[in-house]
């Protein structure tokens, strides 16, 4: 899962929240939120950028809004996609932070753009110890920043739109909750107690976020990169993350499937324009995949997405990117 705006943007970077002034960007979001005109909210984040403020745009929309956190329809859902992350070192130089590789992915604010980014890019690390039977994860503890959390997971549902793409995003049920070990041995007694759930494993996991706006759903989207170790392995991903909505917007509610045609959008991008691209003197690829940390915990075998599943204008350029990923971890 990744991380929640509305913490990143705090945490993260304090001296760029949005303070109400008459500066020359908040009277262009007035503006916006007045006509709803895509073209003025990229006019905002530009006096935005100009004014020297770097990330936090998408907060003074929510300020704007009077909203401290962003809506969400089915707040015990989570609706993302995953693409492993491959890098091949060029010329023996350190590899790059996942900072680093999410400030490559570029979503220039140009007219006509469907999506803007707030580079937030808080990063943070925690533990996390997975439960679960021989063929499913049951619930996650999270030790991180001196602070439990219990998640627990349901199975993953995935859509049958027609959309290309689509095969990568998956929705599956998804409660997270402050907790402490005695509240967790409560809960493997009272909800697991049935002799097939045991502890599999656990992972040290470092990551960090960005976001991504929808110019006229006003819908967000989390992408983090995350780097998890379990003794000598290592899994490195990206998870685009849907966020919520900010109010304001032309956004339809009921519509999910704008949901899945967006982080379809969104995973396009970034395997066309960023597949084999130079950060730092290394080369990322990133290659679809349904991995979840669960699976890796526990040892199971990589779930790659072949082409052959997505639509034909579609396929051939995935099978070429699978192929380039699979040498450079190959070449490791």
């Amino acid at each position: 899962m990744g991380g929640c705006y509305e913490r990143s943007a705090v945490y993260a970077h304090r001296e760029s929240r949005c303070t109400q002034d008459r500066s020359g960007s908040e009277a262009r979001i007035r503006k916006f939120f007045s006509s709803g005109k895509p073209e003025l909210l990229i006019a905002a984040l530009l006096a935005y950028e100009s004014e020297g403020r770097k990330t936090g745009f998408f907060k003074c929309l929510m300020d704007y809004q009077r909203q401290s956190e962003a809506e969400r329809e089915q707040k015990d859902y989570e609706i993302e996609s995953k693409l492993e992350i491959c890098l091949t070192p060029l010329d023996g130089q350190e590899e790059p932070t996942l900072t680093d590789i999410l400030d490559a992915l570029e979503f220039p604010p140009t007219k006509g753009a469907r999506f803007i980014k707030d580079p937030v890019n808080v990063q943070s690390t925690g533990e996390n110890s997975f439960f679960g039977d021989d063929n499913d994860e049951r619930f996650v503890v999270i030790s991180k920043g001196g602070n439990w959390y219990l998640k627990e997971k349901g199975k993953a549902e995935h859509y049958s739109f027609g959309i290309p793409g689509e095969q990568l995003v998956m929705k599956r049920r998804e409660t997270r909750a402050p907790t402490d070990p005695l509240k967790v041995a409560e809960t493997i007694m009272s909800k697991y107690a049935d002799g097939t759930t045991s502890y599999k494993g656990a992972i040290r996991k470092e990551k960090a976020d960005m976001y991504l706006l929808n110019t006229t759903t006003g819908r967000m989207y989390g992408v983090t990169a995350s780097d998890a170790r379990c003794g000598e392995r290592r899994q490195l991903q990206l998870e685009v993350e849907y966020a919520g909505f900010i109010k304001g917007f032309a956004t339809d509610t009921e519509n999910e499937r704008s949901i899945v045609e967006d982080i379809a959008a969104i995973n396009r991008h970034i395997l066309l324009m960023h597949n084999g691209a130079s950060i730092k003197s290394w080369r990322i690829n990133f290659l679809p995949t349904s991995e979840r940390k669960f699976d890796f915990v526990a040892g199971k075998k990589r779930k790659e997405i072949p082409a052959e599943q997505y639509a034909d204008e579609f396929a051939g350029f995935l099978r070429t990117a699978q192929a380039v990923s699979l040498k450079a971890v190959a070449r490791k």
